[in-house]
């Protein structure tokens, strides 16, 4: 059985539960004696005080656990001054997270400036005053308190996030996929989930059906309603169902339980076992292409809305035929290829990848060199959308 996850902890809680233990932790650096004693008396009531006399020590409280939530820090000190301590407190990833308010008698504009330069939250001048010190320390608190709750919020929200990937990768993990060499497929998503879907599976009377979807956006919004299509195409290719009938029980159930925002743009391609006819219903895809062995390119264009948008759709009268000769091609893609933008705002473009594909065809490349046409023309832009291509060849 594998492990059960784990939640993560929520930061900033402590385990023992006394009113002493839930109190925060100041910890005073300050080379004089009668300063540490004057903020302690200040500050103990209603937080733990700690104190150093130099800026060593203070490096060595800071990094010790219990950390402290804050630190009130001395500038001139003998040997290492207050600003050089904040520095190495926020080189450190185990204390550069704790605020600094630097106290001092240096009331310059430049130090000041100086303070906030090195990671200093704020800057309290001397001598003195209580009710602004007592402020000033309540409010970093607050805000430390605040910050906390939000970074637990974070990792909360990205284990749960993590575990609904997991269980929708786990339910695409059982995809039916046509184990044939007449097949070639390319997939890369924006994120770990996608919203795009590829189906191909044989009837046991040798007819393919292939089904590549798109869902509005990507990532895990977009891929909710994957399983469920997953789930339908592969149960009633399992019982011969023909094409028509499968399409309208997917957009039976997206327009049943999916949210009206959302939709399935979808292209449907039943084939003779051969590969040589071939039946197309395109709701909202790309236009499928067709390469013929005589070097033109043909299109079949959508001729229906996606799925999900009407609570029934029609079939037989948008769907398209063709027949192919030996060796000829079919491709079918979403758009975030052809959609894909450079830097200068141009779209890759239904030409730019015929032209890739011809180059890749007439080279005998792997169907993935692809990737390498858009990464070239995208250059330093990010991929944006899911990518989701499959190509079929007939016998």
């Amino acid at each position: 059985m594998p492990p059960v996850p784990v939640a993560p902890a929520l930061p900033g809680l402590r385990m023992d539960r006394s009113p002493q233990a839930s109190k925060p932790r100041i910890l005073i650096v300050d080379d004089v004696v009668d300063n540490l004693r004057i903020l302690t008396i200040l500050l103990q009531g209603d937080y733990i005080v700690m104190a150093a006399k130099n800026g060593s020590k203070a490096l060595d409280l800071a990094r010790a656990n219990p950390r402290p939530d804050l630190i009130l820090l001395d500038v001139m000190m003998p040997g290492m001054d207050g600003f050089e301590v904040c520095r190495r407190l926020k080189e450190d990833p185990a204390t550069r997270e704790i605020p600094v308010i630097f106290v001092t008698a240096l009331d310059e504009e430049k130090d000041e400036a100086y303070g906030f330069k090195v990671g200093g939250v704020d800057y309290i001048s001397k001598p003195y005053r209580p009710p602004i010190i007592r402020a000033r320390v309540q409010t970093q608190i607050s805000l430390q308190t605040a910050m906390g709750r939000l970074r637990a919020q974070k990792e909360l929200l990205a284990f749960e996030r993590g575990m609904v990937e997991n269980i929708i990768l786990k339910m695409r993990a059982s995809l039916p996929h046509a184990n044939e060499p007449n097949i070639r497929s390319l997939e890369t998503p924006v994120e770990k989930t996608t919203g795009d879907i590829l189906l191909a599976e044989r009837r046991d009377d040798g007819i393919m059906h292939v089904f590549l979807g798109d869902f509005t956006g990507h990532g895990l919004s977009a891929a909710v309603g994957g399983p469920m299509v997953v789930d339908i195409f592969h149960a009633m290719n399992e019982k011969n169902f023909p094409m028509e009938e499968i399409l309208r029980e997917i957009n039976k159930k997206l327009y049943a339980k999916l949210p009206q925002h959302v939709f399935l743009a979808a292209i449907f391609i039943e084939l003779s076992p051969d590969f040589r006819q071939l039946r197309v219903w395109n709701g909202g895809m790309p236009a499928l292409l067709l390469f013929r062995q005589n070097a033109t390119v043909e299109e079949i264009v959508p001729k229906y809305v996606p799925l999900g948008i009407l609570p029934t759709i029609e079939t037989h009268q948008v769907i398209q035929h063709a027949t192919l000769l030996p060796d000829e091609r079919i491709v079918a893609f979403s758009d975030g290829i052809i959609e894909m933008m450079d830097a200068a705002g141009q779209m890759f473009g239904s030409e730019r990848l015929v032209q890739a594909l011809r180059h890749i065809y007439s080279n005998n490349e792997p169907l993935a060199h692809l990737e390498e046409h858009l990464k070239n023309f995208r250059k330093d832009v990010p991929q944006a959308d899911d990518i989701t291509m499959i190509e079929l060849r007939s016998s």
